[in-house]
């Protein structure tokens, strides 16, 4: 049984079912936490990818209410490219090539990081849908600010084996 809100699974399939097949792209942030089993509901639907194919998807939902385009934005201690869309009532962000400065440590997940052989298999409604694994999750989430709940229940589940296979 999934641990995903109505509201986000249907917006998940919308989304997947209309990206490009060539694409490389998984689940990241609060929607990977649930589709791991973990107890957490996440209230938006994150979606990660290299820079490009990033690009991609975004295209993909030009059609949808646009809350801001995908393009590139930094602060002083994160750059992405990044866009939000309203798919099916859920705010839906494409991520692309994110990296994070914070603290005197540096994360940067992109085409190239090894997150890529490591994601999270699982069937939703049929289809095949990928997550960041854990370790990454874990990695982003000690990396970004307020994300402490995040991050003890990555560890309790990754000590305790709360997670599904």
């Amino acid at each position: 049984m999934s641990r995903l809100p109505a509201s986000i699974e249907d917006a998940l399939h919308l989304v997947s079912s209309r990206f490009p097949k060539d694409a490389i792209w998984t689940v990241s942030c609060g929607t990977a936490l649930a589709l791991h089993g973990l107890d957490y509901r996440p209230n938006d639907l994150d979606i990660f990818a290299g820079r490009n194919d990033g690009a991609r998807l975004a295209q993909t939902l030009a059609d949808q209410p646009l809350l801001f385009p995908y393009r590139l934005r930094e602060s002083d201690w994160c750059s992405s490219h990044w866009g939000r869309f309203m798919v099916e009532g859920v705010e839906v962000d494409v991520v692309g090539d994110f990296s994070i400065r914070r603290n005197g440590n540096a994360l940067t997940l992109d085409a190239a990081h090894p997150c890529w052989r490591r994601l999270h298999q699982t069937v939703l409604r049929g289809a095949p849908i990928t997550a960041l694994s854990l370790v990454d999750l874990s990695a982003l989430y000690e990396a970004l600010p307020d994300e402490e709940m995040k991050l003890r229940l990555i560890e309790e589940s990754l000590q305790y084996g709360l997670h599904r296979p």
